[in-house]
């Protein structure tokens, strides 16, 4: 008993966790596409395609950029698993465990 209580309390602190740093690379996220935005705005660059590709962010925040845009569709192939196949997630998860943000 005493090891299942200590297995759900890590579990919960590592869903915690995992959930706080999804959230602040989100927020980072945003900020590096406000710069991307803003340097677009100074360029007089129109279009969300064009601002994307415009430029104003070094290629760390690109690639940054590129992994939470990964993180995310992670996440949404995890949440339509949950509703679509509930009884398929853990051998989903076993099976490919690449599928976890």
């Amino acid at each position: 008993i005493v090891q299942l209580a200590g297995y759900v309390k890590d579990s919960v602190v590592r869903m915690k966790d995992g959930t706080v740093e999804l959230y602040t690379n989100h927020q980072k996220c945003n900020e590096i596409r406000s710069k991307q935005q803003l340097y677009a705005k100074l360029h007089d660059i129109k279009g969300k395609a064009a601002i994307a590709k415009a430029g104003g962010i070094s290629y760390a925040e690109f690639d940054f950029l590129q992994r939470g845009k990964e993180d995310r569709s992670k996440l949404t192939q995890l949440v339509f698993m949950m509703f679509a196949a509930p009884n398929f997630l853990p051998y989903a998860i076993w099976l490919f465990p690449n599928m976890m943000p």
